[in-house]
């Protein structure tokens, strides 16, 4: 492909100019007959269309305002955790419980509270 080969190149070449020195323009009518085929083709213009307007829902702007599904899915998921380890908590969580109110200065001491029976008690 790359090497010359002068008998073809020198065909090639009669065909070239003859191209180039051709008038190869297209007629004035054959344009206007396109153009007017693509001018039918295009769709008609139609009015600018509005949104309809949203009604007013102080539930739908509630919802919105709290985030929305992306909210709701985290809230329910620290629902579902803070439930289960309130029902089941881990072994060592009391401990550690416990360890931090007392370097928070908060007594655990149970005679500083009520006791249940002194809360039901009468009188």
């Amino acid at each position: 492909m790359t090497q010359k080969n002068p008998d073809t190149d020198q065909d090639l070449e009669v065909f070239f100019t003859a191209e180039q020195a051709a008038d190869n323009r297209t007629s004035d009518a054959l344009m206007a007959a396109v153009l007017r085929d693509a001018m039918a083709a295009q769709p008609l213009p139609a009015g600018i269309a509005t949104a309809p307007k949203a009604r007013w829902s102080w539930p739908r702007d509630l919802w919105d305002t709290m985030g929305g599904w992306a909210a709701a899915g985290a809230l329910s998921a620290c629902l579902v955790l803070g439930l289960s380890i309130g029902y089941t908590p881990p072994q060592g969580l009391a401990d550690i419980a416990i360890s931090v109110l007392e370097t928070a200065g908060i007594s655990t001491d149970d005679s500083e509270f009520f006791t249940l029976d002194d809360m039901m008690a009468e009188g």
